[in-house]
Formats: C-alpha cells, structure tokens, sequence
C-alpha cells in the first residue's frame, strides 16, 4: 500500500507511448467525429493552470477508461497529432484553447481552478523543488521572482475571463470546479462528461506535500506581490476572479470563487 503523502512521478510522459490500441481507436473517432459520422465521440480538454490538481484529474480519468493526456506538450494548439491520439487533457492551458473549441466539434472543457494564495505558493514551493533536485530551467516567467508572480496572477485573471466569456452562452460545454477544495469535485466531473461517479476522489500529488493545511510558507512574498497588485485580503483567497483586477462591470457578471456556484444540477 503506497505511503499516504507518496507524490506521484510517472514513469513517462503519455506522448512517448508507443501507439497503443486506445490511441488508434481516439485517431479513428476523431477522424469520424471531424467527418460528423460520430456525434457521441467528444475530446475533454482541463484547460486551467498547472498546480490545481492536474495529476489528479489525469489520474481520475484514467480510472475512467480514458486514453489520456498529461503534460505540456498537448498545449501547442497546432500540434493536432497529439489531439487525435487521446480523448482527455490535462496539464494546461493551452496556447488558444478558442481553436481546439472550434476544431473539434461538441468538445467539454473544464477550468480547474485553485485558491489564488494557493496555487502561488504551490507555484513557488515547485521551483524550489526543482532547484534543490538540480532540474529546473528558468524559462518566461516561469522563474521565482516578485514581476513574475505578479505575471502568474494577471495571466490567471485574463484566462479565467477569457475562458468564461468564451463560455457564457454555452454553460452546457464549460465546468468551473475547484478539485482540491470541493469534496464532490469527482462526482460533479463525472456527471458532467456522461460517466458514472468513481468510489472515491482521486486525489495524487505530482510533488511531496509542502504545507499544513490552511498555511501558506511563502506568505509575505505575496504579501508584497498583492500590495504591488492593489489586491485587497479578502480576495487572495479567490479561486476564479479577483475584483480589483477588473472593471465594475465585469466584475458582477461572473462569480469571483467557486463556492458561489450551484452544482445541483450533477449531483
């Protein structure tokens, strides 16, 4: 029985499989859904940052019988290859995910979301892994620095809204979910892409666990990166949207965190 707070390292990455018999079959059902001889076949693409449960959601539709994707090199919009070969996506967002939408017709998406205060610090405790293992490469503003955590919350903010204005006439194709937080975040998964609830939440880590809950370690880092923002307190804990960042008039169309959202409906 693996130990409670094991992480989880796979063994390879799922685009250097040696073509699988599941990922002919996905290959042939796009081939046919692109033709319009299959409208039951759908892609499900996770197109929320990295660091909010994407191991998780990987794992999850995994146990679902899923040929699955995980990792970045999915996000490149052009490379179809990829896309014809799985079913499900995670480990994004990807560079145009408006361009997936429309290549491939009755596709689902969910925007897996995490507390903002949580996801920087899962962000910057990751870079710290990475560079005490000796493995990390300073690439954009994927760098540990205050100008790219700031970068990190407004790009967060201009693909959450990008993604629910892309949306908003068509809640049927889009779920907003907060995995880590929400207990029946599996459930509510599983309902919205037609499948049967799993038993339990899959719940697996892609690095060693490196808070208590309820703690953040690098607190007055972001301290001074909210005061940098304007971000007032009560809205770092945020997981979807934070006010200051917008105009008053967007700022009441939509939801600032996910606890604000009804689920009932798949439940």
């Amino acid at each position: 029985m693996a130990k409670k707070n094991k992480f989880h390292v796979p063994p390879s990455r799922p685009v250097y499989k040696i073509c699988s018999q599941g990922q002919v079959e996905n290959i042939i059902n796009t081939i046919k859904l692109l033709n319009g001889e299959d409208i039951d076949y759908r892609k499900i693409f996770c197109i929320g940052f990295n660091k909010t449960g994407t191991t998780s959601l990987h794992s999850l539709f995994e146990s679902l019988g899923f040929e699955a994707m995980d990792g970045p090199h999915w996000r490149k919009t052009e490379d179809w290859h990829i896309h014809y070969q799985f079913q499900t996506f995670t480990d994004g967002p990807p560079s145009n995910f408006a361009a997936l939408d429309y290549k491939f017709p009755n596709s689902l998406f969910i925007l897996n979301v995490r507390n903002l205060d949580e996801w920087l610090d899962s962000r910057v405790e990751h870079i710290k892994f990475r560079m005490a293992a000796g493995n990390f490469k300073p690439k954009g503003h994927w760098r540990l620095s205050e100008k790219s955590i700031r970068h990190w919350v407004l790009s967060r903010q201009t693909h959450h809204l990008n993604v629910l204005n892309h949306f908003k006439d068509r809640p049927e194709s889009l779920l907003v979910i907060n995995y880590i937080k929400n207990p029946r975040a599996a459930d509510i998964i599983c309902r919205f892409i037609k499948k049967q609830p799993v038993p339990s939440k899959p719940y697996v880590r892609s690095t060693p666990a490196i808070r208590d809950i309820n703690k953040i370690k690098n607190q007055e880092l972001l301290d001074h990166c909210y005061s940098q923002l304007g971000l007032s307190p009560n809205e770092t804990s945020n997981d979807l949207l934070c006010p200051t960042l917008m105009a008053l008039e967007t700022s009441s169309q939509y939801p600032n965190d996910t606890k604000l959202i009804n689920y009932d409906r798949y439940l």
